[in-house]
Protein backbone atom coordinates (compact mmCIF):
# COMPACT_ATOMS: atom_id res chain seq x y z
CA UNK A 1 0.00 0.00 0.00
CA UNK A 2 1.25 3.46 -0.78
CA UNK A 3 1.28 5.96 2.02
CA UNK A 4 -1.07 8.88 1.26
CA UNK A 5 1.13 11.22 3.30
CA UNK A 6 4.63 10.61 1.93
CA UNK A 7 3.46 9.06 -1.38
CA UNK A 8 6.00 6.27 -1.09
CA UNK A 9 5.21 2.61 -1.57
CA UNK A 10 5.65 1.32 1.93
CA UNK A 11 4.89 -1.52 4.21
CA UNK A 12 3.18 -0.87 7.49
CA UNK A 13 4.73 -1.47 10.85
CA UNK A 14 4.01 -4.93 12.26
CA UNK A 15 0.95 -3.62 14.10
CA UNK A 16 -0.30 -2.19 10.77
CA UNK A 17 -1.15 1.27 12.01
CA UNK A 18 1.68 3.56 10.93
CA UNK A 19 3.79 4.13 7.83
CA UNK A 20 7.36 2.98 8.38
CA UNK A 21 8.80 5.95 6.48
CA UNK A 22 6.87 8.94 7.78
CA UNK A 23 4.82 7.67 10.73
CA UNK A 24 1.44 8.59 9.22
CA UNK A 25 -1.49 6.76 10.84
CA UNK A 26 -2.83 4.43 8.12
CA UNK A 27 -5.52 2.75 10.20
CA UNK A 28 -8.43 5.11 9.33
CA UNK A 29 -7.64 4.84 5.62
CA UNK A 30 -7.35 1.06 5.74
CA UNK A 31 -10.63 0.79 7.66
CA UNK A 32 -12.49 2.96 5.12
CA UNK A 33 -11.04 1.09 2.15
CA UNK A 34 -12.20 -2.19 3.69
CA UNK A 35 -15.64 -0.69 4.26
CA UNK A 36 -15.79 0.46 0.62
CA UNK A 37 -15.04 -3.03 -0.64
CA UNK A 38 -17.45 -4.76 1.75
CA UNK A 39 -20.33 -2.39 1.11
CA UNK A 40 -19.79 -2.53 -2.65
CA UNK A 41 -19.83 -6.32 -2.53
CA UNK A 42 -22.93 -6.44 -0.33
CA UNK A 43 -24.94 -4.11 -2.55
CA UNK A 44 -23.83 -5.92 -5.71
CA UNK A 45 -24.68 -9.26 -4.08
CA UNK A 46 -28.22 -7.98 -3.47
CA UNK A 47 -28.67 -7.55 -7.23
CA UNK A 48 -27.46 -11.11 -7.76
CA UNK A 49 -30.06 -12.15 -5.17
CA UNK A 50 -32.74 -10.35 -7.19
CA UNK A 51 -31.68 -12.30 -10.26
CA UNK A 52 -31.88 -15.52 -8.23
CA UNK A 53 -35.40 -14.66 -7.10
CA UNK A 54 -36.53 -13.99 -10.64
CA UNK A 55 -34.97 -17.26 -11.76
CA UNK A 56 -36.80 -19.09 -8.97
CA UNK A 57 -40.15 -17.57 -9.91
CA UNK A 58 -39.52 -18.30 -13.60
CA UNK A 59 -38.85 -21.95 -12.79
CA UNK A 60 -41.75 -22.34 -10.35
CA UNK A 61 -44.29 -20.35 -12.37
CA UNK A 62 -46.21 -19.41 -9.21
CA UNK A 63 -46.64 -15.74 -9.90
CA UNK A 64 -50.04 -14.13 -9.81
CA UNK A 65 -51.67 -13.19 -13.09
CA UNK A 66 -49.67 -10.42 -14.79
CA UNK A 67 -51.09 -6.93 -14.78
CA UNK A 68 -51.59 -4.97 -17.96
CA UNK A 69 -48.79 -2.45 -17.58
CA UNK A 70 -48.82 0.29 -20.19
CA UNK A 71 -45.61 0.60 -22.18
CA UNK A 72 -45.12 4.21 -21.16
CA UNK A 73 -44.80 3.12 -17.50
CA UNK A 74 -42.00 0.72 -18.45
CA UNK A 75 -40.20 3.38 -20.47
CA UNK A 76 -40.77 5.92 -17.70
CA UNK A 77 -39.15 3.60 -15.14
CA UNK A 78 -36.29 2.97 -17.55
CA UNK A 79 -35.77 6.71 -18.10
CA UNK A 80 -36.03 7.38 -14.38
CA UNK A 81 -33.46 4.71 -13.55
CA UNK A 82 -30.99 5.78 -16.20
CA UNK A 83 -31.49 9.43 -15.28
CA UNK A 84 -30.88 8.90 -11.58
CA UNK A 85 -27.76 6.80 -12.17
CA UNK A 86 -26.42 9.30 -14.71
CA UNK A 87 -27.13 12.26 -12.45
CA UNK A 88 -25.68 10.63 -9.36
CA UNK A 89 -22.62 9.50 -11.39
CA UNK A 90 -22.04 13.01 -12.69
CA UNK A 91 -22.46 14.53 -9.23
CA UNK A 92 -20.19 11.85 -7.79
CA UNK A 93 -17.47 12.59 -10.37
CA UNK A 94 -17.72 16.37 -9.84
CA UNK A 95 -17.81 16.20 -6.05
CA UNK A 96 -14.99 13.63 -5.98
CA UNK A 97 -12.57 16.37 -7.04
CA UNK A 98 -13.55 18.75 -4.22
CA UNK A 99 -14.38 16.45 -1.31
CA UNK A 100 -12.26 17.10 1.78
CA UNK A 101 -13.50 14.58 4.36
CA UNK A 102 -13.53 10.81 4.36
CA UNK A 103 -17.12 10.73 5.64
CA UNK A 104 -18.40 12.84 2.74
CA UNK A 105 -16.59 10.64 0.25
CA UNK A 106 -18.05 7.57 1.90
CA UNK A 107 -21.59 8.99 1.64
CA UNK A 108 -21.12 9.94 -2.02
CA UNK A 109 -19.99 6.46 -2.93
CA UNK A 110 -22.83 4.78 -1.03
CA UNK A 111 -25.43 7.04 -2.67
CA UNK A 112 -24.12 6.13 -6.11
CA UNK A 113 -24.18 2.42 -5.29
CA UNK A 114 -27.74 2.81 -4.00
CA UNK A 115 -28.79 4.41 -7.28
CA UNK A 116 -27.16 1.55 -9.19
CA UNK A 117 -29.07 -0.95 -7.07
CA UNK A 118 -32.30 0.97 -7.64
CA UNK A 119 -32.13 0.00 -11.32
CA UNK A 120 -32.29 -3.66 -10.34
CA UNK A 121 -35.17 -2.89 -7.99
CA UNK A 122 -37.05 -1.19 -10.82
CA UNK A 123 -36.47 -4.34 -12.85
CA UNK A 124 -37.95 -6.45 -10.05
CA UNK A 125 -40.97 -4.17 -9.91
CA UNK A 126 -41.49 -4.46 -13.67
CA UNK A 127 -41.04 -8.23 -13.50
CA UNK A 128 -43.59 -8.72 -10.74
CA UNK A 129 -46.12 -6.46 -12.45
CA UNK A 130 -45.80 -7.67 -16.03
CA UNK A 131 -43.78 -10.93 -15.83
CA UNK A 132 -41.47 -9.53 -18.48
CA UNK A 133 -38.13 -11.29 -18.21
CA UNK A 134 -36.50 -9.18 -20.97
CA UNK A 135 -37.34 -5.96 -19.14
CA UNK A 136 -35.93 -7.31 -15.88
CA UNK A 137 -32.79 -8.47 -17.66
CA UNK A 138 -32.36 -5.05 -19.24
CA UNK A 139 -32.68 -3.25 -15.90
CA UNK A 140 -30.32 -5.73 -14.25
CA UNK A 141 -27.76 -5.27 -17.04
CA UNK A 142 -27.91 -1.49 -16.65
CA UNK A 143 -27.48 -1.88 -12.90
CA UNK A 144 -24.43 -4.07 -13.38
CA UNK A 145 -22.97 -1.59 -15.88
CA UNK A 146 -23.31 1.10 -13.18
CA UNK A 147 -21.53 -1.22 -10.72
CA UNK A 148 -18.75 -1.76 -13.25
CA UNK A 149 -18.39 2.01 -13.58
CA UNK A 150 -18.25 2.33 -9.78
CA UNK A 151 -15.65 -0.43 -9.59
CA UNK A 152 -13.52 1.16 -12.28
CA UNK A 153 -13.54 4.41 -10.29
CA UNK A 154 -12.65 2.70 -7.01
CA UNK A 155 -8.88 3.32 -7.38
CA UNK A 156 -9.58 7.05 -7.79
CA UNK A 157 -11.90 6.93 -4.77
CA UNK A 158 -9.21 5.22 -2.68
CA UNK A 159 -6.67 7.84 -3.80
CA UNK A 160 -9.03 10.66 -2.81
CA UNK A 161 -9.70 8.85 0.45
CA UNK A 162 -5.98 8.94 1.27
CA UNK A 163 -5.78 12.62 0.33
CA UNK A 164 -8.77 13.35 2.55
CA UNK A 165 -7.15 11.47 5.43
CA UNK A 166 -4.03 13.60 5.06
CA UNK A 167 -6.13 16.80 5.01
CA UNK A 168 -8.05 15.67 8.08
CA UNK A 169 -4.83 14.86 9.92
CA UNK A 170 -3.42 18.33 9.15
CA UNK A 171 -6.60 19.97 10.44
CA UNK A 172 -6.44 18.02 13.69
CA UNK A 173 -4.29 19.65 16.36
CA UNK A 174 -1.13 17.74 17.10
CA UNK A 175 -0.22 17.05 20.73
CA UNK A 176 1.97 19.82 22.12
CA UNK A 177 1.33 22.18 19.20
CA UNK A 178 0.10 24.94 21.50
CA UNK A 179 3.23 24.66 23.64
CA UNK A 180 5.45 24.91 20.56
CA UNK A 181 3.59 27.98 19.32
CA UNK A 182 3.85 29.75 22.67
CA UNK A 183 7.60 29.10 22.94
CA UNK A 184 8.16 30.41 19.42
CA UNK A 185 6.39 33.65 20.27
CA UNK A 186 8.57 34.27 23.34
Amino acid sequence: MGCPHCHQPTYCEPDGTKCVLCGFDLQPVQRRVTQFYLISFAIFASTVLYAGLVYYFEQQGKLPKPQAVPDFVLYLLLALGIGQVSLSGALFRNRLKTVTTMATLHRLYIVFLGCAEALALYGMLVYFLSHSLPWFTGFLALSWIAFLWAGSNLPLVVQRLGESAVLESKDAPTPGADADASTRLN
